[in-house]
Parts: structure tokens; C-alpha cells; sequence
């Protein structure tokens, strides 16, 4: 289920490995371990090499002892589709679709081809017709969303995940319902509202606590963000949509309240906590960017910039997405000089198929942008009705027509917060899920 939380995986684990110690030679089981494995980085719970190449192993060997199994197939073919030429899983699939034309992962996986090859019509037909089948719509419908959210296709988009709460209000559909309200409408009332509307047993899953997390601190109550905290016992949030500690936003919530010192606490909290993983993964961008926020946010400005240029590094001429870019740092730096040219770009470049496009809707109601929210070009690119609603972020992008400054967001309190959600950065849409 794409709605699993990591005990489900863990326990599912568990199972496979004991099948397979009742009959180590019996080649479906070694199929159903090969794609567990990816499902555990598919769903953000397990990045590791180790990982990977488990389910590299358990599908050559799943092939091996059942040549004509279509699910031994279809496990070298989720192989192939993250580690070969996209036209050699795309055969994969083909042939296991030849064979069995109502394969759900043959289906969804050949579409996954056709969204990276930019084959939008193609690729959305076969997401319609996976969520046709019976006990796919939920996540047929949240993949046709995906599809349609990192274009900015934003109507689309509503139609497909409104569809996919409708068959399971699930933490995944109802979190980014919310993230598209805020990205689209930038309403924050309204993503705080369905957020609300879930059920209980998923109101502690890590989606639901930092997208509403961030909700509230769009709202500006910082006292709900610290309750819904409350609600998460770990002290580091992974998600493929958000990763980093959970005292992050507490600081942002105790700064929005004006208590600076609690801020800080939490915030050097948070900074330990980060560190300690970058030693396992010194290259993470996600935590290289958190890491240039936090200290930024504690004033330690040479570091932050620091880690900035490592970033740029990292990317190695790359563009980043908004999410990933160092005009987080440098906004929370209140560095208006060096955040406002990155945002330009990313705005006229329309930031496409990154995960989460930026909007001026975004950079009106997200605080992360507060210490430079009164400089006079911040306030063209984000001044409210600066473009129609269904108009592309390109075209957003003010220039001789751009309204007068009267028109910009107002002022944000003096006391500044800033919200940060990192969306994934990898090619492969069904890690976000």
C-alpha cells in the first residue's frame, strides 16, 4: 500500500525473509523481495546503497530460478528503468503488458518512462488507466497528480488528487492537497482545513506533521505548530517531501512567538542532530541546505554562507530548484542582494519538473522569505495579481508591466519566520509517494 507507514515495511520484511528460509529456491519470493527493497526507497524510509543493491541481487536471482515468472520480469524492470537506458525498461514493461495487459506495475512504470521523455498525454493515459482498475484509483489518481503538479498544471492537478482522497483519505493525498493549495492558491486556511479533515490514524505520520507544520506557520500560529510536534516522537522527520529535524520547525514556531531563546535552543538542537548524519552522508544536499538555514538562523553568517557555496559545489553548474537553493540561506540571512536575482531565474525558467514548482503564490505566504519581504524587487516577484492564477511561473516574472509596489504583500511582524520543505530532488516520481 503506497499509504504504508515504516512498521508495515519492517513487518513486511520480516515475512519475506522467513518464506524465503522455508524455500530459499522458489523464485516469486525472491521477485517479492527484490521489489520490497525498492519500495523501501521508493516510499523515502531506506536511501542506502546496501538497499539498492539487495534488490538488484534478489531480481537476477529471481529470473534465475523462474525465467517465464512475469513478477521476476517485472522486478528486473523496475531495475532497469533507474539503472539503464530508459528504452530497456521500457521493453521490460511492454513485453510483462504483452503478456498480462492489466499489470498494474508494468503500467504505472512504462507511464513513469513516459513522463521523464516529457510524453505528458502518453504518460497520463496510462496513469488513467492504471487508477482504472479495481483498488488502484487512490494511487493511480495521486501519480496522474504528480504528473501534473510538477508542470504546474495546477487545475489538472486538483481534479487527480481531489479523485485520490476521494478513494482513500490517505496522509500522502491529503498532505499534498494542502501543498497544492498553498503552491497554487495560497491558501493557507483552506490546506489547514483539509489537512484537518483526515483521520485520526494518520495524523502522526511525518507527512501530515510537517505539511501541517507548515500550514500553520503560513497561518502565522506558531502555538498549533508546536501541538502538532507534539504529535511526532522522533526527532528527525524523513519524508521524500520534507527531511530534517523536527526542532527545526519548533525553532521557526518559537521565533514566530517572539521567544528567541527557546528558538535558539531548539535550533542548536537541531544543528546536532544534522551534523551527526552528515557524517554518514557528507554529500546530502537536503542536509547541507538545512544545515547552511540552521546556522544562518543562529546568526553564524560565514558559515552559512559557507555551506551555501557548498551547495552550488555539489551541483556542479546544475541549476537548483527553489527548495534546494541557497537563496533559502541567503533569505534567511535577509541577503535580499543575493536571494532575489536566484528567485528571478527560477521564476523565468519555470522551474519545471522538479518536484515542487515555485510560485508567486508561494513566495507571498511562505515566512521563509520575511527578512526580505520589504525589499522593493521581492516585492514585484510576489506581489499578489501579478499574474492570472492559471498562468505559468514564466510569465509571472514582472518587467515593464509590473504593478506598482502599492499592490506588494504587506510587511511581515517583526518577528520573522521562515518555513523550509524540502521536496525530493531525485528523478523518480514514485519516491514522492
Amino acid at each position: 500500500n503506497y499509504d504504508s507507514t515504516v512498521a508495515d515495511y519492517e513487518a513486511a520484511e520480516s515475512l519475506v525473509k522467513q518464506a524465503l528460509k522455508l524455500d530459499p529456491n522458489d523464485g516469486e519470493i525472491w521477485a517479492v523481495s527484490s521489489l520490497l527493497n525498492f519500495s523501501f526507497q521508493s516510499r523515502g524510509f531506506d536511501h542506502s546503497p546496501e538497499r539498492m543493491a539487495a534488490a538488484h541481487r534478489d531480481a537476477e536471482r529471481a529470473l534465475t530460478l523462474a525465467p517465464d515468472s512475469i513478477e521476476a520480469l517485472f522486478a528486473l524492470g523496475r531495475w532497469q528503468r533507474d539503472n539503464e537506458d530508459p528504452q530497456i525498461a521500457k521493453e521490460t514493461f511492454e513485453k510483462i503488458l504483452a503478456r498480462d495487459p492489466n499489470h498494474g506495475g508494468a503500467l504505472y512504470n512504462l507511464a513513469w518512462i513516459y513522463e521523464e521523455l516529457d510524453q505528458v498525454d502518453k504518460a497520463a493515459a496510462l496513469y488513467k488507466r492504471y487508477a482504472a482498475q479495481p483498488g488502484h484509483e487512490a494511487l493511480g489518481n495521486y501519480l496522474l497528480f504528480l504528473l501534473y503538479f510538477h508542470r504546474a498544471h495546477f487545475e489538472e492537478a486538483d481534479q487527480a488528487i481531489r479523485k485520490s482522497v476521494a478513494a482513500e483519505s490517505s496522509a500522502n493525498a491529503r498532505s499534498m492537497l494542502a501543498v497544492l493549495l498553498l503552491t497554487w492558491k495560497g491558501d493557507a486556511d483552506s490546506a489547514a482545513s483539509e489537512l484537518a479533515s483526515g483521520p485520526t490514524e494518520v495524523r502522526s505520520e511525518a507527512r501530515t506533521i510537517w505539511t501541517t507544520a507548515m500550514v500553520q506557520l503560513c497561518q502565522r500560529k506558531p502555538d498549533e505548530v508546536l501541538k502538532t510536534l507534539d504529535r511526532y516522537s522522533d526527532d528527525f522527520i524523513q519524508d521524500n517531501w520534507f527531511s530534517g529535524p523536527k526542532t527545526y520547525f519548533e525553532g521557526r514556531a518559537h521565533a514566530l512567538a517572539g521567544r528567541m531563546s527557546a528558538a535558539r535552543i531548539a535550533w542548536e538542537k537541531g544543528l546536532s542532530v544534522v551534523d551527526a548524519r552528515l557524517k554518514e552522508e557528507p554529500q546530502s544536499m537536503n542536509l547541507r541546505l538545512m544545515r547552511g538555514e540552521l546556522l544562518a538562523l543562529l546568526g553564524r553568517t560565514d558559515e552559512a554562507m559557507g555551506e551555501a557555496r557548498t551547495l552550488q559545489e555539489l551541483a556542479a553548474g546544475t541549476p537548483l530548484p527553489w527548495f534546494i537553493s541557497p537563496a533559502r540561506i541567503y533569505a534567511d540571512l535577509g541577503r535580499a542582494d543575493l536571494a532575489v536575482p536566484l528567485l528571478r531565474k527560477l521564476l523565468a525558467s519555470g522551474d519545471r519538473d522538479v518536484g515542487w514548482p515555485l510560485t508567486t503564490e508561494l513566495l507571498r505566504i511562505d515566512p521563509l522569505w520575511d527578512k526580505i519581504r520589504d525589499d522593493p524587487e521581492f516585492q514585484v516577484l510576489a506581489a499578489p495579481g501579478a499574474a492570472d492564477a492559471g498562468e505559468s511561473p514564466k510569465a509571472r516574472v514582472a518587467g515593464d508591466s509590473s504593478p506598482s509596489l502599492s499592490t506588494a504583500a504587506p510587511a511581515a511582524p517583526d518577528k520573522s519566520v521562515a518555513v523550509l520543505a524540502f521536496a525530493n530532488l531525485s528523478d523518480d516520481k514514485d519516491n514522492e509517494y
